[in-house]
């Protein structure tokens, strides 16, 4: 354990040094190694929102917009691309458990035994507050 958290840091340290100079890196290396860091510099970015609310990643595309930050902007994009096509957004209030077998996800995914469906696991029993409702076409009751 003590190793992985070592390594951790290390990387944490090598990412934070990476975004640090990389206007220096660029100057540096040629451009097919330029491109590569600008990939990488990408990547990071992506990491970097991934987790965000849909609220502060409308906010953060806003502020990189008005800098004309284009890698963040496309960072964002691509959080909001990546969300909107693997997950659910539910509403209201209601339960769903394990031995429900006639619960069914719209895409055909049995929900209530425990399927993978959009990027989503379902297992067991479960309590899931909301309305009922997914942000993208699919209605629980």
């Amino acid at each position: 354990m003590q190793w992985a958290i070592h390594d951790k840091r290390i990387l944490e340290t090598v990412v934070v040094n990476i975004r640090n100079y990389m206007d220096d890196l660029v100057k540096v290396f040629p451009p097919d190694k330029a491109e590569k860091l600008l990939a990488t510099q990408q990547n990071l970015q992506e990491e970097d929102v991934e987790n965000l609310s849909p609220r502060e990643l409308k906010m953060l595309k806003d502020l990189a917009e008005r800098d004309y930050d284009d890698m963040l902007v496309k960072a964002v994009e691509h959080a909001i691309k990546y969300r909107n096509s693997s997950s659910h957004i539910y509403g209201g209030e209601w339960t769903v458990k394990g031995e429900d077998r006639d619960f069914k996800h719209s895409s055909g995914d049995d929900v209530a035994r425990g399927a993978t469906g959009t990027g989503h696991i379902y297992t067991g029993k479960y309590d899931i507050s909301g309305s009922g409702t997914s942000n993208f076409g699919n209605k629980y009751e």
